[in-house]
């Protein structure tokens, strides 16, 4: 294209394409709404932050709400960082459709106003591709504006715009406008009409396009369907695109019967379902309800005689078509002879299958869109139920198979012939010429053959032949051809009159000459035209999405019959021809959307094959849960010394037997799969092998997160958790390994790393599971087996009903003195959801550490702006200033002000008390890990251990030195080490920094209140060697060691100044109860 003469159509060219890539956008887009700007059942803490429209018209009221509400600011800030890049998108393809709007209506007016030199809108439809540009880009636009109204409804678009406008800090100039064009439509009478008419478009260009597309054939479709009961088919495309395009005038749709008539007749004389883009589809008969001439146009069509008709019709092809195409792909029926004799027979095979599929697959389906707003019609159900009367959708689903087989066969023929084509005839012409030289020859004496006399006639004849062969020119078709029939023919002549056939020697090389003339013949035929028409042909666009509708007999074929997936794949070829729609304007203007359109598309055909193989992986598990269940509950155990008379017990040779039928059964879905080559899905290759493997991670990921969350689902109301909890822990032992077993007795058979894999996806699977725990902690109960397996421990552990004792690592219920939790259980929480699991429960313990430390430091923030807490702790700071020196009357001033500030000392006393008790069960579970790590991998933990320490010396040489800074790569290091030593139970929780923290006024006071508060309730056994809760105080029992842990907990999150203040207001507290003492002896 020639960018200077020819702008206007660049210019065209580059709009049509970019209307493409902001469809694929769009639909990109439409799967990821956030589901708190869905319409239905909105969380109601967020129903005063995503608002529609009515917020413009109180948006001060709005504002002023939100900033006296601390909790909606920070919900606020929360959905601002959560989803401004999805507002943003949003906002940004709602603008690029308004903008298109506006760019089509000014190129229209610079034509009018003769920008372009000596183009105007009349030059422009004159030319091919101008009218068809043009056509397409008012098609885009109004396909646009439905794909917006279909997914995603004007009461979420409305407040994704508000929300746009509230969080983001670039406001465009074009925003009111794009509101305005976005806004929500009442469904009904006038719509979708309503939505067109926002912007409006020219009226002339409307006027041209409608009568373009409803009179000539924009696209010569025709060529490739030449039978006149096709002729729907043919046109279908541009039917898509003269249905979008009445909405912009829809007096046509209501008054104008004549145009409608014809628009029918043309368009629609039996079909009622239009594909309108990338297999969105809407029917006819609900679509055009509200307009009359537009409906009585279409009531002939759906004449109940004519629908049988159709139906009867298409029914009776199926099986008629399936035979034929059985036929062909016997082995041996597609050579490249038969396809060069037979070119146009299997070109008009291939469009009764496509019509007769096409027709069944669009009007046997119920999933078509509702373009008017109302639902599907009496009537248009009444005549669905028709179609679908006589039809067997495995009929429908077998001819679809044979048909996408057959044609990737020829493509794959033609594709051969057409690369080859010269090569081919240069071949053919070297034989054929040398046999013509052995026929000179032999007529001249030179090669005598017995029987065969000298002549020179035939001699002189046959060098004739032979030069006007030489002098044949491949890129001289037609003449060529012309006389290599001509040669043919005189051949055919000379055998005859001359009786050379009498001769077996003669007649075969003048047979096989004859023969490679013939394929000469052929290979020039072989016409790029005739991929042209088979693609077009070969369209399945329009079941870009209602192919779905076959993914259940997709499975159970390829269940029944693993080897149908080299089928399959010619399918999921057919398919992803589809791209081309979208993407070939974009290609032609040499966009830079091209590759992520193409990303797009091809992802969405990818993700549907992943689901339709997904059945194998499925049925795979299956036979191994028999498996599983085979060696775990029936297979014995063979000893390591065996009594002879007891072999044939330990023999199970029936279980052997059912083990590796099921074994077997496994492989032959491996096989199957495994037989598909690897596929180019648009951009995207599919290598069967990484699909067998993915789709084995992805179930064996969902069995695994299935029994852990059978398996760690606990009685919240048993008197005997540990029992329980134990039990279930084995259980969930020995159901775990009996699944790894499994899964390592068939990794030969599926082509994998049985533990490795094994491993991997049990460590996704903790790691994705305690990623949405630690997402909702804020519920007050865990939502994953990791929370659930937390809340166990947290609940034996109750700091308020149990003691911790350290010299036996274990908790003891205060009333029955009873052990109620010990190490034990950590090891068996390793045996049922190994390390990773263990290490994922240390983290979401962590993570609820903060939690309550954030708490604790929440409330006191709000206690330092409560006057009376503040003052009473001023004047204690006062009178005990200095802190050196011990307090008259410390039996009086303590007691007196403990209980001025008990209120307050109580409400931190929950958060604190859970931090100590997290604070130990991690400590405890970290003793675990490092006992399993020296014991499992004793050289990896000493190595670690080692670089470790080696580190830490690092550290203390920089930092011993001034001005030293730490090495980027030490950084690194120290950061990926870190996670190491984690998993070996090498990091210690006492001395972890858990948040950053703000200074707190009189902190070291209020937690020495709290100290003093909790000694009060404590009494020392010394025979025991633990604080006892005195007699008085049972009800409100407090575990001294867990209180000890919080505090060092919270201290350590402060500068060591702190902690130390903390310190000397105990030691002024003993001396001071020292010396008060002392002066009463005196």
């Amino acid at each position: 294209m020639n960018e200077s003469n020819e702008q206007w159509k660049v210019t065209i060219l580059e709009l049509v394409s970019r209307g493409n890539a902001i469809i694929a956008e769009l639909l990109r887009l439409k799967d990821h709404i956030p589901s708190i700007f869905q319409q239905t059942d909105v969380n109601k803490q967020y129903s005063d932050l995503i608002i529609d429209f009515s917020y413009f018209s109180q948006n001060e009221t709005v504002d002023n709400k939100i900033e006296g509400s601390q909790q909606l600011q920070e919900l606020d800030e929360k959905i601002r960082d959560t989803y401004l890049e999805i507002l943003v998108r949003f906002y940004v393809v709602f603008e690029n459709i308004y903008k298109f709007a506006i760019n089509l209506n000014q190129y229209v007016e610079n034509l009018e106003n003769n920008v372009y030199i000596q183009e105007s809108i009349e030059s422009v439809f004159l030319d091919e591709e101008g009218c068809q540009l043009m056509c397409e880009a008012l098609y885009l636009y109004g396909v646009m504006l439905l794909v917006t109204e279909l997914y995603v409804p004007g009461a979420i678009r409305e407040k994704l715009l508000v929300s746009y406008y509230r969080y983001s800090l670039n406001k465009s100039q074009n925003f009111d406008e794009v509101c305005q064009l976005f806004s929500s439509s009442k469904k009904g009478n006038g719509y979708p009409e309503n939505v067109f008419s926002r912007i409006p478009i020219n009226e002339n260009l409307v006027n041209m396009i409608l009568g373009k597309l409803r009179t000539d054939d924009i696209y010569h479709s025709i060529v490739a369907y030449p039978l006149p009961q096709h002729r729907s088919t043919a046109l279908a495309n541009q039917a898509s695109m003269l249905f979008v395009c009445l909405y912009f005038d829809t007096s046509v749709l209501h008054n104008n019967t004549a145009n409608m008539r014809e628009v029918v007749d043309k368009f629609f004389p039996d079909n009622w379902i239009v594909s309108i883009y990338m297999g969105i589809t809407v029917q006819l008969i609900d679509a055009w309800e509200p307009y009359r001439a537009a409906k009585l146009a279409l009531s002939n069509s759906l004449e109940t005689s004519n629908v049988k008709q159709y139906s009867t019709f298409h029914t009776d092809r199926i099986i008629k078509l399936t035979s034929q195409t059985n036929q062909l792909l016997k082995d041996g029926a597609l050579t490249e002879e038969n396809v060069l004799d037979n070119t146009n027979k299997i070109l008009n095979l291939a469009r009764e299958c496509n019509v007769t599929i096409r027709w069944l697959v669009l009007h046997t389906s119920s999933n078509h869109e509702t373009i008017s707003g109302v639902a599907a019609s009496k009537k248009s159900k009444q005549i669905k139920d028709i179609v679908s009367n006589n039809i067997n959708m495995s009929d429908v689903f077998q001819l679809i198979l044979n048909t996408s087989e057959f044609e990737l066969k020829i493509k794959e023929l033609l594709k051969a012939l057409l690369e080859d084509k010269q090569n081919k005839w240069n071949s053919c012409k070297q034989e054929c010429n040398e046999r013509l030289n052995y026929l000179i020859e032999l007529f001249s004496g030179a090669k005598p053959l017995p029987k065969v006399h000298k002549n020179q006639q035939l001699e002189k004849w046959f060098s004739e032949i032979n030069s006007h062969l030489e002098s044949l020119n491949f890129s001289d078709e037609m003449g060529s051809v012309q006389k290599i029939v001509q040669f043919i023919q005189a051949l055919d002549s000379v055998k005859e009159f001359h009786g050379l056939s009498s001769n077996a020697q003669v007649e075969q090389w003048i047979d096989e000459s004859i023969k490679y003339l013939n394929i000469m013949v052929r290979s020039v035929n072989v016409k790029d035209k005739v991929m042209i028409h088979l693609q077009i042909i070969a369209d399945l666009s329009y079941a870009w999405k209602l192919i779905d509708q076959f993914t259940p007999l997709m499975q159970d074929a390829i269940k029944n019959e693993p080897s149908l997936l080299i089928k399959l794949r010619a399918l999921f070829l057919k398919l992803s021809t589809s791209l081309e729609i979208p993407l070939l304007r974009i290609n032609q203007a040499e966009s830079e959307d091209l590759i992520s359109v193409s990303q797009y598309y091809s992802n969405e055909l990818v993700t549907y094959m992943q689901h339709v193989l997904q059945i194998i992986p499925q049925t795979m598990f299956t036979l191994m849960a028999d498996i599983t269940n085979l060696q775990t509950n029936v297979m014995l155990e063979v000893p390591t010394r065996l009594d002879k008379d007891k072999l044939k017990d330990y023999a199970q040779l029936d279980t052997r037997f059912e083990i590796a039928h099921l074994t077997h059964s496994i492989s032959v879905f491996t096989q199957g799969i495994l037989r598909m080559k690897s596929t180019l899905v648009g951009i995207v290759c599919i290598d069967p092998k990484q699909l067998l493997h993915n789709g084995i991670k992805k179930q064996l990921a969902e069995t695994i997160l299935t029994e852990l969350n059978k398996g760690l689902t606990f009685n919240t109301k048993s008197k005997t958790n540990k029992t329980d909890l134990m039990t279930k822990l084995g259980q969930l032992a020995v159901v775990m390994d009996g699944h790894k077993r499994s899964f390592e007795y068939i990794q030969d058979y599926v082509g994998i790393y049985g533990l490795k894999v094994w491993y991997e996806v049990l460590n996704q699977v903790i790691e994705e599971t305690v990623s949405s725990e630690i997402d909702s902690l804020s519920s007050t109960s865990g939502c994953t087996f990791v929370g659930r397996l937390a809340d166990e421990l947290v609940s034996m552990t109750d700091p308020k009903q149990s003691m911790y004792v350290e010299n036996t690592t274990a908790w003891y219920n205060v009333k029955t003195q009873k052990e109620i939790f010990n190490m034990k259980i950590f090891s068996l929480i390793i045996k049922a959801i190994g390390i990773s699991g263990l290490v994922g429960l240390d983290n979401v313990l962590g993570f609820r550490i903060v939690k309550n430390i954030q708490s604790v430091f929440s409330q006191l923030f709000n206690y330092s702006n409560d006057k009376p807490c503040q003052d009473i702790l001023a004047q204690m700071s006062k009178e005990l200033s200095p802190n050196t020196n011990p307090i008259s009357n410390p039996t009086k001033l303590y007691p007196q002000y403990l209980s001025k500030m008990n209120k307050y000392l109580m409400g931190v006393n929950d958060s604190l008390i859970q931090i100590g008790q997290l604070q130990i069960l991690r400590q405890l579970l970290r003793h675990e890990l490092s006992s399993c790590a020296q014991f499992e991998s004793k050289n990896l933990h000493l190595c670690l251990e080692t670089l470790d320490k080696s580190l830490l010396n690092d550290l203390r040489l920089y930092y011993s030195k001034e001005g030293m800074s730490l090495p980027t790569d030490n950084q690194e290091l120290m950061t990926s080490i870190c996670a190491y030593l984690k998993w070996i139970g090498q990091d210690n929780p006492y001395h972890k920094i858990y948040v950053t923290s703000r200074n707190i006024p009189y902190f070291p006071l209020f937690l020495f209140l709290y100290s003093l508060s909790v000694l009060s309730k404590v009494t020392y056994s010394s025979s025991q060697d633990l604080f006892l809760t005195k007699k008085g105080y049972e009800y409100c029992h407090t575990d001294c060691v867990v209180v000890l842990v919080g505090l060092h907990t919270l201290f350590h999150q402060f500068h060591k100044d702190i902690g130390e203040q903390y310190l000397v207001y105990l030691c002024q507290y003993i001396k001071s109860h020292v010396a008060s003492s002392l002066d009463t002896d005196r």
